[in-house]
């Protein structure tokens, strides 16, 4: 496994087992004030999820706290929290004084990679966020893609397919944090410019469009831009009114669709389907 120079004994061992430091169930927990922490600088989370906190502040308020927060002292006599801040949120609302800690001995290297390995490896963290502490990790310890999934679990496709997220358009990623687009969307996007992914973004949310037509829209898209259409009768470019239509009767009928125009004013629209259930989708709504 490659590792950058340097990362000391701590982060050696933490790369090495494929764990964060902070799972061995043999450290000393000890309670400390909850106005004595502070959130931690490499919380990995862009948004927390208010509902959530309430949910889990109930479940504190009846339960406890069940697994410590993990923390640094730091030189102003407050602890930092490495992993746990929706916990400490939770416990301020649920009105607790005191938490249950485990106080590492750890400098901002080893610190970010706890805090964000700890995130990165719960399920709810949003795929944004995900490939952005993958980012992180990649570049702040110098390692390949193979090596983070080893350290996270995760196969290396994954982990690649997680970072080629980071090129959507901006738009497009804000869509992916807010959940409000799905994983197989947005991988659909990415071999459109950015403008156009915004573009289609929004008509994936407005009319709720599965992944499926998104391939299929996708499609339609790059026959045109890209010059990829198997029939090679024609090579004419199509003018800026046909392509129009062509995305418009995509998106209508959820299709790939292809215009083809001659020179005396005839020509012939394509339809492609990929199955008999997208056929009789298809006949349905030529029949509405």
């Amino acid at each position: 496994m490659v590792r950058a120079k340097g990362l000391g004994k701590g982060l050696d061992a933490l790369f090495s087992s494929g764990k964060p430091a902070n799972s061995d169930s043999k450290e000393l927990v000890v309670t400390l004030p909850i106005d004595g922490l502070q959130p931690g600088k490499f919380q990995p989370r862009t948004r927390m999820d208010e509902n959530a906190i309430a949910e889990l502040s109930e479940s504190i308020r009846s339960q406890g706290i069940i697994q410590p927060l993990v923390v640094r002292a730091l030189s102003s006599g407050q602890h930092e929290i490495i992993a746990g801040e929706r916990r400490w949120r939770a416990a301020q609302k649920a009105g607790l004084n005191a938490v249950p800690v485990v106080v590492k001995n750890a400098d901002d290297k080893s610190a970010m990679a706890m805090a964000l390995i700890e995130n990165i490896q719960r399920e709810d963290l949003n795929a944004i966020d995900e490939a952005i502490g993958i980012k992180r990790l990649i570049e702040e310890f110098e390692i390949t893609h193979e090596a983070v999934a080893r350290i996270l679990g995760k196969s290396r496709s994954t982990v690649t397919n997680l970072q080629r997220l980071l090129s959507l358009a901006p738009s497009v990623q804000q869509m992916l944090r807010e959940q409000r687009l799905e994983m197989g969307h947005a991988r659909s996007l990415l071999v459109l410019d950015a403008a156009r992914q915004a573009d289609l973004a929004k008509r994936i949310v407005a009319l709720n469009l599965t992944v499926r037509e998104v391939e299929s829209l996708v499609g339609a898209v790059n026959v045109r831009v890209g010059g990829k259409a198997k029939n090679r009768q024609s090579r004419q470019t199509p003018d800026q009114d046909t392509v129009n239509l062509q995305e418009g009767l995509a998106q209508h009928l959820g299709l790939p669709v292809k215009i083809t125009n001659t020179k005396r004013g005839s020509g012939k629209i394509v339809l492609s389907y990929s199955d008999l259930d997208e056929l009789e989708v298809l006949l349905a709504k030529l029949r509405a």
